[in-house]
């Protein structure tokens, strides 16, 4: 908390006036000052020219409310970064990521590949499957999706004739439950 004394300053760049408000140029210094109309500049950086007026909108009795309204800002901005076109394991309907773990054994892919959470799984004829859940593609050429997973895990030879992955004869039930396991491997 300000005491009286921390108050008394007047005017200046940032400074708190007695009445506790900003002074006169009320702006966040030199650098990284908050647009008038609280937007960042083309450059996601906040531009020159651009100040918070301490009169009025945005709470300027409070000597910390511009320092709060940049990471208010910066949050909104950088909330659009993230990226949710991944599936995760409750987009695959229907699907059960323990039982795809057990199954994972049962079929064998231990034998051929790594994969986390398996007993035994450390097979080197095919790929490690750790991370698979942050995967963009499945074998290279599908968008990683429980749809598409499936599908691979079901008819590898179908999507890419004469690759190395044997067909399993994995049932639709367990070709889902698999792809549930495989997408929370992050």
């Amino acid at each position: 908390m300000l005491r009286h004394s921390d108050r008394s300053r007047t005017g200046g760049l940032g400074r708190l006036r007695a009445d506790g408000r900003l002074g006169a140029e009320g702006r966040l210094g030199a650098e990284g000052r908050l647009g008038a109309e609280g937007r960042l500049g083309a450059e996601g950086r906040l531009g020159a020219d651009s100040r918070l007026r301490a009169r009025g909108r945005l709470g300027a009795r409070v000597p910390f409310a511009a320092p709060l309204a940049l990471c208010a800002a910066a949050a909104l901005a950088l909330g659009g970064c993230a990226d949710d076109d991944t599936e995760s394991p409750a987009r695959v309907p229907g699907g059960d990521p323990d039982r795809g773990r057990e199954l994972a054994a049962e079929y064998g892919c231990a034998s051929c590949h790594v994969i986390p959470g398996v007993d035994g799984a450390d097979g080197t004829v095919g790929p490690p499957l750790t991370d698979f859940g942050l995967r963009s593609y499945v074998a290279g050429v599908l968008p990683n999706s429980g749809e598409n997973l499936q599908r691979w895990i079901r008819d590898p030879q179908d999507v890419i004739p004469g690759n190395a992955m044997p067909d399993m004869g994995v049932t639709a039930e367990d070709a889902r439950d698999l792809a549930a396991y495989l997408l929370t491997l992050r």
